[in-house]
């Protein structure tokens, strides 16, 4: 194998593997963003869920 055609490989490798990162870093993201929008779910869920409780409660007395 002569240089040129090892310069060539090796850009095509180094080229494949950036734009695996670059995906990777947009999954990751999107994978973020649904973290939080679950983390504000249970969040909800939690504080209704102390509400229902803190209502039964304050009706039992």
């Amino acid at each position: 194998m002569d240089l040129n055609v090892f310069e060539h490989r090796y850009r095509e490798h180094v080229q494949s593997i950036l734009e695996r990162l670059q995906s990777l870093t947009l999954i990751v993201a999107q994978i973020e963003a649904e973290i939080e929008e679950i983390s504000g779910a249970v969040q909800d869920l939690n504080h209704d869920v102390e509400t229902f409780i803190t209502d039964r409660r304050s009706h039992a007395d």
